[in-house]
């Protein structure tokens, strides 16, 4: 759209001729009075004294250029536009106009000639479009968002990020809000833009929302307070054997439990609206500022916003955690998420005025999967594999992959190299053949526990996602 032009409601109706003698007439009188404010240093047409050199007063001479289509064309594009009839129509074309911007009290003047711009029928329709594509992402969004919610469990949301989720639940909320706001400035599209503030809401306020809560609550940061029931039933027990003071103590316990839970709710929800706020204010502070700083700006806050596996990362380091999300989710949502910024650096340059950046546009996404590559290599080699070991010398991480031979069988507890949980034959390296690359390969097969029972990695790891000790013994397993 040409922004910072009022036209008039009426067309201007100035020929070719009429318009051209005008904008010749006025470049005329700029060129005669800089020569005459080279030749004398003041001008005398006006009183310097009383002008204010602060403000220029601006003139300005605008002509639309004549559409290639007729009156009855347009009109025709126009009602089929704003009541759509399935009429095979040719596209809007853009608009171009001539313009003479003069200052008398300045001494300024420049032209525009052949200007293009796009009218708000076009301006609209764009903006369709984009919508279009964020109904895919976000749709694909709630379903790896349900499916990771679906296999979350006590002892899998243990090994998650909080952070994680938080990041990325702001993120949504702040895109509802926005495709809410841009709804009330649109005459035809205004549903669509409803919907999509409605399914990014959803996403943030029901799945997300929901996982967050559970990881927090797994985390011991929330202690859930005991049913009716069993509380009744313990009541019961403790006066049938008459423990009146242990009943008040579980009491007192509960009430504290419940003080703290509701303390942490509260803290909670004040940090996600606090950053919520002022995440929004940054946007609306990013596009307001000049050019040159707007997307400088805007790249800051986008490298910030994509940050989301960072936590989870860290989360890993200080856990001794090899295992985080599920893949489907952590691929799933880097994809889905790059859509926003993508569409901003490529697609945006009619809206927000930012040429399309294809190395920014790389930057971004070499910025997501390489957290995405450390989450990988994380798995693979261990949780600390890029650090040194001096800095975790107090919290040492149990190998679940020592080296085992066929010989050594007789160390472990089963005596014997079959999984007790499926029940096939686990594959050993032999002796002599520990540094051979097979033999390496062949360790992150299985999987050794404290106890000396012996099992499948993707045994075990499927396993623990529902409990954390032995399945032979019952005993307590470190994280994996």
């Amino acid at each position: 759209m040409l922004k910072g032009v009022r036209l008039a409601k009426q067309p201007l109706r100035i020929g070719e001729e009429v318009f051209d003698k005008l904008r010749n007439k006025s470049l005329n009188r700029i060129e005669a009075r800089i020569s005459r404010l080279e030749n004398t240093g003041k001008s005398s047409l006006f009183s310097t004294a009383k002008s204010d050199q602060s403000s220029c007063s601006l003139l300005a001479y605008l002509r639309l250029k004549r559409s290639p289509y007729d009156n009855e064309t347009l009109s025709a594009i126009y009602n089929e536009y704003f009541h759509p009839e399935g009429i095979p129509l040719p596209p809007l074309p853009p608009m171009h106009m001539d313009a003479v911007f003069y200052s008398p009290n300045c001494n300024l003047g420049f032209t525009l000639k052949n200007a293009e711009g796009a009218s708000y029928i076009q301006y609209e329709d764009y903006l369709l479009h984009l919508a279009s594509l964020f109904v895919v992402l976000v749709c694909l969004q709630v379903y790896f968002s349900w499916k990771e919610l679906n296999h979350l469990t006590s002892s899998y949301a243990y090994r998650l990020s909080y952070l994680t989720v938080a990041m990325q639940t702001s993120t949504d909320s702040q895109i509802a809000i926005g495709f809410t706001t841009l709804s009330l400035s649109m005459t035809k599209g205004y549903l669509i833009m409803y919907t999509l503030g409605f399914l990014f809401i959803f996403l943030s306020a029901f799945p997300s929302a929901r996982s967050f809560f559970m990881i927090v609550e797994a985390q011991g940061l929330i202690r859930p307070s005991a049913p009716a029931q069993a509380v009744a039933a313990e009541e019961d027990e403790q006066n049938q054997e008459g423990e009146e003071h242990e009943q008040e103590e579980t009491v007192n316990n509960e009430v504290n439990n419940n003080r703290h839970s509701r303390r942490i709710v509260s803290v909670i929800f004040t940090l996600y609206y606090v950053s919520f706020f002022v995440m929004c204010y940054a946007f609306v502070f990013v596009l307001t500022r000049p050019h040159k700083y707007a997307f400088r700006l805007l790249m800051m806050l986008l490298f910030f916003m994509n940050s989301y596996w960072i936590p989870q990362i860290c989360r890993n380091i200080s856990l001794g955690s090899s295992r985080s999300f599920s893949w489907s989710f952590i691929v799933g949502m880097s994809v889905c998420r790059l859509g926003l910024p993508l569409i901003i650096l490529l697609l945006c340059e009619p809206v927000l005025g930012f040429a399309p950046n294809y190395k920014a546009s790389l930057a971004i996404v070499a910025y997501v999967f390489m957290q995405v590559i450390i989450l990988l290599l994380q798995e693979s080699f261990g949780p600390r594999f890029f650090l040194p070991s001096f800095l975790f010398s107090s919290k040492s991480i149990y190998d679940y992959h020592p080296v085992i031979h066929t010989e050594d069988l007789e160390t472990l507890v089963s005596n014997s190299n079959t999984c007790p949980i499926c029940m096939q034959t686990i594959e050993l390296p032999s002796e002599g053949s520990a540094l051979h690359p097979s033999s390496i390969m062949l360790r992150r097969n299985y999987m050794l526990t404290p106890c000396h029972h012996l099992y499948h990695r993707q045994c075990l790891m499927q396993w623990m996602e529902l409990h954390s000790i032995c399945p032979m013994c019952r005993s307590r397993l470190p994280p994996i």
